[in-house]
């Protein structure tokens, strides 16, 4: 498995990483569907209370931009993406609900993720 710089990936984040891994392929599946499950869940869901004015933009539905993630197999990995417009505003600290973004605080913890899968494979 190779490691990756997360302090350098996190000051370059431009709502895009590659993460390349050596393993079977059961394991990266459940790694990726666990990474997936954690960026929605830590995706926010609209309060204007906490907006600056405090008012609902024109068009916009809470919980869109939760609901807007994705997961693709393509080839041998997965892309884990969100076409909201807001969505990487958001991501980049943006939204008080989450100062440290949904996708590089769960990318963050993928090799713990990796691991922590393999080990269950092992039992």
């Amino acid at each position: 498995m190779i490691k990756t710089d997360y302090n350098k990936w996190n000051k370059e984040f431009t709502g895009q990483v590659n993460i390349v891994v050596k393993v079977d392929k059961e394991t990266l599946e459940e790694a990726c569907q666990e990474l997936y499950q954690r960026i929605v869940d830590r995706t926010p869901i609209g309060n204007p209370a906490l907006w600056n004015p405090p008012y609902w933009p024109n068009g916009y539905v809470p919980g869109d931009l939760k609901a807007a993630w994705k997961i693709e197999k393509l080839g041998e990995g997965y892309i884990i993406s969100n076409d909201m417009p807001y969505a990487y505003r958001v991501e980049t600290g943006w939204s008080k609900q989450a100062p440290t973004g949904m996708m590089r605080i769960s990318v963050k913890e993928f090799n713990a993720i990796l691991d922590e899968i393999a080990r269950r494979r092992k039992k």
